[in-house]
């Protein structure tokens, strides 16, 4: 394969059709790294459904960073990315930013089910802060990180949500079995841990046998 070629795509508000017509116009096996960054969307699912209709054409991607911070994004969107991230099998580092939007435990469960199918995945950043994920979409979320088996590098953050202290302890026993990250960054605030259970929540994730550097955010 020839030198990689970076074709990057940055989505903002007052030039969103001028980015997207660029981005059509192009060949889709030619990139490899693609980021997409928008903010303040008001139909967010809509713009994930019509964008995923060309990323999945995008068969050399390696790298993919899609930022949709408060952008009404529900289960329909989180839906679409489920049905396209399997279908890029070159994909070594996702990063994905649901920040402020309506993401809830199905919603996390069915996208991160499908993490795994990228067999090749080594990076993973995901950020669902700001949302109305529960225990029970923590637990789903670490138990479909367990599948993940190349992944090496793992970003998450899932602060202010609906997770409760003892959520959070059951969700950081799962990650601990993670055998293959080496590299943790994990951030729980707008939780209320107490001090104590903070260390015993590093303490179990310090356990993960292949961990070399962690980094833990609870409050």
């Amino acid at each position: 394969m020839g030198q990689q070629q970076q074709k990057q795509l940055i989505v903002s508000n007052y030039n969103l059709e001028y980015d997207l017509e660029k981005f059509l116009r192009t060949e889709f096996s030619s990139h490899f790294t693609l980021k997409i960054t928008l903010q303040h969307l008001s139909s967010g699912d809509s713009f994930i459904f019509d964008l995923s209709k060309s990323i999945v054409q995008c068969n050399n991607l390696q790298e993919l960073t899609l930022n949709l911070n408060d952008c009404f994004v529900s289960i329909k969107g989180t839906t679409y990315l489920s049905q396209i991230l399997p279908k890029l099998q070159n994909l070594i580092t996702l990063k994905i930013d649901l920040d402020w939007n309506h993401i809830d435990s199905i919603a996390v469960q069915d996208l991160s089910s499908v993490f795994s199918n990228c067999t090749k995945l080594q990076n993973l950043s995901f950020n669902a802060s700001n949302n109305l994920i529960t225990d029970q979409g923590a637990y789903e979320l670490a138990f479909n990180l367990l599948n993940c088996k190349n992944v090496r590098n793992l970003s998450l953050q899932l602060n202010n949500n609906y997770i409760t202290e003892q959520g959070a302890y059951q969700f950081a026993l799962i990650l601990a079995k993670c055998g293959n990250v080496q590299n943790l960054c994990l951030q729980l605030n707008g939780i209320g841990i107490q001090l104590s259970n903070r260390l015993k929540l590093t303490m179990r994730l310090l356990k993960a046998k292949r961990l070399v550097q962690l980094y833990t955010s609870f409050n």
